[in-house]
């Protein structure tokens, strides 16, 4: 599964035997539905499970059994008024002055949560003045609907906790935490001390006992089917399968049909009646259970989400545990972020991880507890932990043996870090570490052991509170058992602190550089104080084995500052956060010429443009937003860095690793069957590309050496001919000589026989125009596959290839642009059009045996016991290490080591042969155990530099190489390469600009491009793949009505033009008799079987399994694109049956049953109904095209004589189009008229004059033009006032002027004439003149006398048309 990452279902024995009652289940009848697993078959199952030793990429995550049996309820009394929980607090002055008595923090998503697991209400409500003087933000609170109750298990924790997580109707209140009177009395309490109340809720199942379900929601409506899952009765198998995840039964539980918009609204109600009851925040127990609003199944997409989250509370998020296969993470945080008035996310839990194998082994290294993982989302949208309830209390007890010691100690770290909002689990009283997990010192509804509020724990979240919006350092001090993490703002004043977990003895901080402000900082725990002066620690000690929280409370003055991740980098770039605190007007700008506003935490990348020696500021500016001690409101502020590129530090490794020290590989063909047993035959050490050590798997440098298959890469090898790349490496496991007590890595067998484990393969295929940035990390955030690996340093690439290690996960191949790695792979086993992905014809074997003779490596496992340390693979380390050939030892390469091939073709990682031959082609291996590399060809020390620590991602005495960040630097391999790539200087696209109609069909362009050098390789790209696609040849095809740019690129030059596309596709017909059908999940392919009679009367369309259904095309005429379609046979249109198959052993109806009623017609099935539904469409056919045509019309031009006329004729295409009726227009009546019967008449105009004919959009025209029309003059009759002694006119007539007034003549009584020889029956404009200075130009400059017809006079600035004055007009 591409993207994917697996982990294990842990279910133990134990939880397995306290869910006997939760699993015995009565239900209402199912069809074809499985008998339950009885007891001893789920601890068999359980078993399985644990000892389970595969990929952690594949399956699902862990799944908390907690969370598998979280429940949901719906409010049972009226809704009340919609309440605002942010305005209701925060808005609230009686709250606002508890908050700040207390010191929690404004915002929900930045404080500390105390999860008061199993407490009732009433128990919450006794301990709130506590909770609140604790320094904890938020209360959160168990489930709260009526759950199922075991009346003989009473209030103990053993076996019953998890009923609380299995609801069973929509009423408030249940046995543990009591009733809604008691939610409403906790609230008010709650607010009174300034805290705020998150309630637990499960939106994704029900109990699953079905008589234990309230009778109103006993409507199998309400949940989802119990058919197309891979479980028994319907539950996940499968966790890898968002399919399966999201509309599967969790272990049998009832899941809701989240689709169900009455069931999303019932929730809704619930939650805001809960919020109404003073509720202010929720956690959503298995939401990744509950599919996003965009992920569609069973062709419906899902308004759950966008309906529950809208019920009035300030901060929501997810329990979404990290690291399962499909899972968009970043997605589900932003979801909880964006429907709540104030913040949400998800679940952190991979970094729970880290703090518990970090406490576990006394190791508080910088490298091992720093990075978080975000899974893409920001800071700001985590909640983190040391453990949670599902880690404490599954049957696996993944924490349950944590100490109080050692929770303290990680809630020290997480606790006073800048990210997330950190919870604190309350275990039960007496329980955990060296107890008992459930010691049953107290019951369900009773408070936890005392540690929430120990000393340590409230000053760190004192601590925290105070520290809110400040910076962060993390600094190891003295050594690894000794953490610092600094908080602090640059304003020069004191008010910074820093929280130390020390796990050792007694430490002098003195001397120590650190970034508080001078000034004397006291311990809140131990007493003491730490003295820092020019940002060096003057005196101070951290105490051993204790937490010491120094710190100040103070406000900080509003301030902006910017957080280089590295001020020295060699990578393609380095990232730099932005901050600011209290000020407006935020701005950046940077020395490579990128600028823009910014928020707190927003994060670019710099140094892209950078060469080495070279550096880059980046600047950041703002405005102070109130007063501070120092800055005033209105004030600037600024703050800059300055990073640096510099060289990839030199790896100098032990003359036992080299790349191209042979050579850069060869041409040639190489032939091998795919899959298991391929021959290496012709493969010979001249194509040796790269050479690694034996025994150089990261775990031989922890104390237990080695009880996993190695992951051993030794030697690779490099070839090409015409079509395909070939590589081979070979992998050896010396075990049998190294660790000999320790069969099990012996007794797992070869990788591909039992593993199914990733290898990343990144390619350069020196090609600048296809370069991948973000140092090959995704474009949306984080990493491939979640593998923490990126590529830096002397490495570019533009692929990744990606392929399990028995090809059951693969062939991928990830590309991507400037902005990092697309995660939607280009090419993958199969086709995929919602991803884009095509079908790859990558070809993969494996087999025994390799093709070195000799296989050298460091001797010795078991860490330094056993004189194995960090580096001892350099070169400056050649005579401390054991290095021996394995094989002299009684190695038996043979039998213990493998190689494997694969074959890529050159087209799909967009290069030549031609190309590799002039140019070459980059390789860096890496090989993984499920997650981080473990092992690299070229050999990169990223593989070794963790080696030594703890793992944090499986069990802690694993090395933390397999979950931490590696970034390849070292040089790549080359295959090929005689000459070195030339710079593009030019490229041009050799086609213009241009326009397509699709109404005409989908007609392609052949672009080409011209680049100098000639010949430089040439990539395309589309702006818009929706409007048109272009392939890498070059080729456009046009897709719906718009415009895009295409774009060819050359090294770092680019040329584009604009593609115009209009019209759209006429639809497809259908055929009278055509089944559509929508294909059921775990279905590769649909066959539909339709026959009629039986025995020897039996007519079928095919022999079984039928005919495949293909997809309609994007015109089909009933617009079912997203189903599947078969034309049926005419003579089996009457009286048939049809089973649907997917030609292997899934079919509907089911074995021996006959097949659905088809009766002919157009006809759906859903994918599981029992019946044919009938489908009512109304095709629209639009118009292709329009012309005109007519006795005397040439090539579109028409010649009339005034008066004449002549009959056009529209022709509408197609002849059966849908919109037929023809609307006729003239552009000028006055020269042509038409009717809308199509008849046009020449008019008193000579001119030209289009005619056009518009019918569904489209439309034709003729060019009409006019002659021999009589010449139309126009008498114009004059009297000026008495006092002009003659009179002139100036007109402007046909659009033209005069040079200069007419003189007119003198008629009678004061009256003067003129007389225009043409107007050609326009309009004419005119004023008048005494031949001097005066003008009567109807009232003004410009105005004029504007008239048409045949006389006109104007007297008085009166005007008359069409008459002889008679002397009875009068000049007043």
């Amino acid at each position: 599964m591409q993207g994917s990452r697996e982990g294990k279902v842990r279910l133990s024995t134990h939880t397995f035997a306290g869910m006997a009652n939760a699993l015995t289940r009565k239900e209402p009848p199912h069809d074809d539905q499985p008998e339950l697993m009885t007891r001893a078959e789920r601890r068999r199952a359980a078993r399985k499970a644990r000892a389970a030793k595969t990929w952690k990429k594949v399956a699902g995550g862990p799944v908390a059994v907690a969370t598998l049996f979280g429940g949901m309820g719906v409010a049972s009394t009226a809704l009340a008024a919609d309440r605002d929980s942010y305005q209701d607090t925060i808005g609230n002055s009686s709250f606002e002055a508890a908050r700040n008595q207390y010191g929690l923090t404004k915002h929900m998503k930045n404080g500390a949560i105390l999860h008061a697991w199993m407490w009732s209400f009433k128990t919450i409500t006794e301990h709130m003045p506590e909770i609140a003087a604790a320094g904890y933000t938020s209360v959160q609170t168990e489930p709260m609907s009526k759950i199922k109750e075991v009346a003989a298990n009473g209030k103990k924790f053993t076996e019953n906790w998890y009923y609380v997580y299995q609801p069973a109707n929509t009423s408030i209140g249940n046995f543990v935490v009591g009733t809604e009177a008691d939610l409403k009395e906790m609230t008010a309490t709650a607010h009174k001390y300034g805290v705020r109340v998150i309630v637990d809720v499960v939106a994704n199942h029900f109990t699953s006992d079905w008589n234990a379900i309230d009778p109103d929601w006993q409507n199998k409506e309400y949940f989802h089917k119990r058919t197309g899952c891979d479980g028994p009765n319907g539950e996940i198998n499968d966790y890898s399968n968002r399919y399966k995840v999201t509309q599967c039964h969790l272990l049998g539980l009832w899941d809701l049909n989240t689709q169900n918009q009455a069931v999303a609204d019932r929730m809704q109600k619930f939650l805001k009646t809960a919020v109404a009851d003073g509720v202010d925040g929720f956690r959503y127990d298995a939401a990744k259970h509950v599919e996003l609003p965009t992920e569609v199944f069973d062709n419906k997409q899902s308004n759950y989400w966008n309906t529950i989250l809208k019920n009035g509370s300030q901060f929501q998020y997810g329990e979404v545990l990290q690291g399962d296969s499909g899972l968009d993470y970043k997605a589900y945080a932003n979801m909880f972020r964006d429907n709540s008035s104030d913040g949400g996310g998800n679940t952190a839990s991979n970094y729970g991880k880290t703090i518990r194998a970090a406490v576990g082994s006394n190791n508080l290294d910088v490298k091992m507890v720093k990075n978080i993982d975000t899974g893409g989302a920001s800071e700001d949208q985590l909640v983190t932990w040391v453990e949670s309830h599902d880690n404490y209390a599954n049957g696996d007890k993944e924490s349950t043996g944590l100490t109080d010691y050692q929770i303290m100690m990680g809630w020290a770290v997480v606790g006073s870090r800048r990210a997330g909002a950190p919870l604190y689990f309350n275990r039960p009283k007496g329980s955990g570490g060296t107890n008992p997990q459930f010691a049953e010192q107290s019951q369900l509804g009773d408070a936890g052991d005392d540690m929430w509020k120990n000393k340590s724990v409230a000053a760190v979240n004192h601590f925290r509170n105070a520290m809110d919006g400040k910076g962060e350092n993390l600094q190891n001090c003295g050594d690894k058992s000794c953490l610092m993490i600094e908080r602090s703002t640059s304003d020069g004043i004191q008010n910074d602190g820093v929280v130390i977990a020390n796990m050792g003895g007694d430490k002098s901080l003195s001397g120590m550089e650190t970034t508080l402000d001078d000034g004397a900082y006291p311990d809140e725990v131990n007493g003491g104080q730490l003295v820092v002066s020019n940002h060096k620690i003057v005196s101070g000690t951290a105490k051993g084995g204790a937490v010491s929280v120094f710190y100040v409370k103070g406000e900080s003055d509003p301030n902006v500052s910017v957080e280089a991740a590295s001020k020295e980098f060699s990578s393609d770039n380095v990232k730099v956060t932005l901050r600011a605190q209290d000020a407006d007007n935020l701005k950046y700008t940077t020395t490579e010429g990128e600028s823009g506003s910014f928020t707190d935490g927003k994060v670019i990348s710099v140094g892209k443009t950078l060469s080495i020696g070279e550096t880059a500021t980046v600047k950041v500016t703002g405005t102070a937003a109130k007063d501070g001690k120092k800055v005033k409101k209105g004030q600037a502020l600024s703050a800059s860095v300055t990073v640096k590129k510099v060289e990839v530090p030199k790896q100098n490794l032990a003359a036992q690793y080299s790349t191209n020290k042979v050579g850069m590989g060869v041409k040639k063909t190489i032939n091998f069957n795919a899959g298991k047993d391929a021959s290496i035959a012709d493969w010979d050490s001249s194509m040796l590309i790269a050479q690694g050590a034996a025994n150089d798997d990261p775990r031989v440098y922890r104390p237990n050496s080695m009880y996993e298959v190695p992951i051993d890469l030794y030697a690779l090898y490099g070839a090409y001919d015409d079509d395909n790349l070939y590589l081979m490496w070979e992998m050896t496991n010396v075990q049998d000589v190294v660790d000999t007590g320790d069969d099990y890595p012996l007794s797992q067998g070869h990788l591909w026989q039992t593993q199914n484990l990733p290898f990343h393969i990144a390619i350069d295929t020196k090609d600048d125009s296809t370069c991948i940035g973000n140092n090959g990390g995704l474009q949306t955030g984080g990493s491939l596959w979640a593998s923490n690996i990126t590529w830096g340093g002397e490495q570019k690439l533009n692929n990744v290839v990606t392929i399990s290690t028995n090809g059951s996960n693969g062939p991928w191949i990830y590309k991507g642009d400037e902005s990092g790695l697309n995660s939607k792979a280009a090419y993958g086993p199969a086709a995929n059009a919602a991803t884009n992905t095509k079908k790859s014809n990558i070809k993969f074997g494996y087999g025994n045996g390799i093709l070195s003779k000799d296989v050298i490596g460091i001797d010795g496992g078991w860490g330094e016991n056993n004189g194995r340390f960090i580096g001892d693979m350099k070169a400056e380390n050649q005579n401390k290490a054991k290095w021996v050939n394995f094989n002299e030892k009684g190695h038996n390469s043979a039998q213990m080591d493998d190689h494997y091939e694969i074959a890529i073709p050159l087209e799909e990682i967009g290069t030549t042969a031609d190309r590799i031959a002039s140019s070459g082609i980059g390789i860096e291996l890496a090989a993984t155990f499920g997650l981080s590399a473990m092992d690299s060809l070229p050999y990169d020390l990223a593989m070794n530099d963790n080696a030594d620590l703890p793992d944090t991602g499986s069990q802690v005495n694993n090395s933390f190489e397999k979950s931490d960040d590696d970034m390849f630097s070292v040089k790549m391999a080359n295959i090929g390469g005689e000459e070195p790539p030339v710079e593009t200087k030019s490229v041009r696209i050799d086609q213009s600009d241009y326009s397509v109609d699709l109404s005409n069909g989908v007609a392609t362009k052949q672009l080409t491009a011209t680049t100098d050098p000639k010949g430089a390789s040439v990539s395309w790209s589309s702006s818009d793949k929706d409007v048109a696609t272009v392939s890498p040849k070059g080729v456009v095809t046009p897709r719906k009505a718009g415009t895009a740019t295409i774009t060819a690129k050359s090294g770092t030059k680019t040329s584009t033009i604009t593609v115009t596309v209009t019209g759209e596709l006429p639809p497809d017909p259908v055929a009278k008799n055509t089944i559509y059908a929508s294909k059921p999940s775990g279905w590769g392919k649909i066959y539909a079987y339709v026959y009629t009679g039986d025995g020897a009367t039996a007519v079928n369309n095919a022999a079984w399994p039928g005919v495949e259904m293909a997809a309609p095309s994007a015109t089909d005429g009933c617009g079912k694109t997203g189903l599947y379609k078969y034309v049926v046979p005419d003579n089996l249109a009457s009286g048939a049956k049809v089973i649907f198959n997917d030609g292997g052993s899934q079919q509907y109806p089911g074995s021996r049953q006959p097949g659905l009623d088809y009766n002919g017609g157009i006809v759906q099935w859903d994918g599981s109904s029992a019946a044919l539904a009938a489908v009512e469409c109304e095709t629209t056919i639009p118009v292709t095209s329009v012309s005109i045509s007519g006795d005397d019309v040439r090539d579109g031009k028409l010649a009339l004589k005034s008066g004449a006329s002549a009959q056009l004729t529209a022709t509408v295409s197609p002849s059966n189009a849908t919109d037929r009726k023809v609307t006729w227009t003239s552009s000028d009546s006055s020269v042509a008229n038409v009717m809308g019967t199509g008849v046009v008449t020449a008019g008193s105009k000579a001119g030209k004059a289009t005619v056009t004919a518009t019918a569904g959009g489209k439309s034709a025209s003729v060019t009409v033009t006019v002659t021999d029309v009589p010449k139309q003059p126009m008498t114009v009759w004059y009297k000026p006032a008495s006092s002009w002694k003659t009179a002139k006119v100036h007109y402007q007539a046909n659009g033209k002027w005069t040079g200069s007034a007419q003189r007119m003549t003198l008629y009678r009584d004061g009256w003067y004439r003129y007389t225009i020889p043409d107007t050609a029956g326009g309009r004419v404009r005119m004023a008048f003149t005494d031949g001097g200075s005066v003008w009567d130009n109807n009232g003004g400059q410009g105005k004029d006398y504007r008239v048409s017809g045949d006389s006109v006079a104007v007297a008085g600035g009166q005007m008359i048309t069409d008459v002889i004055p008679n002397c009875t007009i009068t000049n007043k």
